[in-house]
């Protein structure tokens, strides 16, 4: 990345229709943190509960507390949000486990919310003590939020007006995905543009489901716009 000028780049999306982009200035992906977090008990038989400490009851309130951060502890006017994703502890009916792993992500766009939710998640597994148990825990910080230039989006959206037409820019509110693309937009002015790849059946191939599929039209359709973005840089005629 040293010396570059600016640098661009395009991330398929299954939910947006074929010949559509999303291209906006401003925020375009989020911070990502993982935390990895262990409930400790001392387990036991399920017919004597009361002789020891139960990381599954522990669990319930953990995970009210790791909920309750981003309704309670963010700003509801700035994006954030905890999503837990692993949930295992025990191996039959009638045992008590000793552990139980928590394990989830963490995503925002501000550096002041992200602080929060990690400071706040270690927080929630303290509950744990509180019940007589202990926890480990471990969060792994992951890429920056991302941020797309204005001038460097609107030539990308330039060109994909000028190829799918006037009307294919999307303007939603950017979501919470994450894209290790944010570490080179540290570097250089960028953008990252969306591209619609969903196919026309009306079925929701969400990213990262069993059922994800793309319309693979736009992949000569996310080269075009690449390549001419690129050419027109090179040539002087956009510049930063």
């Amino acid at each position: 990345m040293r010396g570059a000028d600016a640098v661009i780049a395009i991330h398929v999306d299954s939910t947006l229709p074929l010949g559509k982009v999303w291209v906006n200035s401003g925020w375009a992906s989020a911070a990502v943190d993982d935390f990895d977090g262990l409930l400790i008990g001392t387990g036991g038989h399920g017919a004597s509960p009361h002789e020891g400490t139960d990381p599954v009851f522990m669990l319930g309130q953990v995970l009210n507390a790791l909920y309750g951060i981003r309704a309670r502890r963010i700003n509801p006017a700035e994006p954030g949000i905890l999503s837990v994703g692993i949930v295992r502890g025990g191996d039959a009916t009638n045992v008590i486990p000793a552990e139980v792993r928590v394990a989830g992500t963490l995503r925002s766009y501000s550096a002041k919310v992200r602080e929060l939710l990690i400071s706040e998640t270690e927080r929630a597994f303290t509950v744990a003590r509180t019940l007589g148990g202990d926890y480990r825990l471990k969060i792994e910080r992951g890429y920056p939020a991302g941020w797309n230039d204005e001038r460097v989006a609107g030539w990308m959206g330039a060109v994909a007006g000028e190829y799918l037409g006037a009307d294919c820019r999307d303007n939603s509110p950017a979501g919470l995905g994450a894209e290790d693309f944010s570490y080179m937009g540290q570097q250089a002015p960028g953008a990252m543009l969306m591209l619609g790849a969903a196919i026309d059946d009306g079925v929701l191939r969400a990213h990262h489901t069993p059922i994800f599929d793309i319309d693979e039209g736009c992949l000569p359709l996310g080269s075009a716009i690449l390549a001419e973005t690129a050419v027109r840089f090179l040539k002087g005629q956009v510049k930063l």
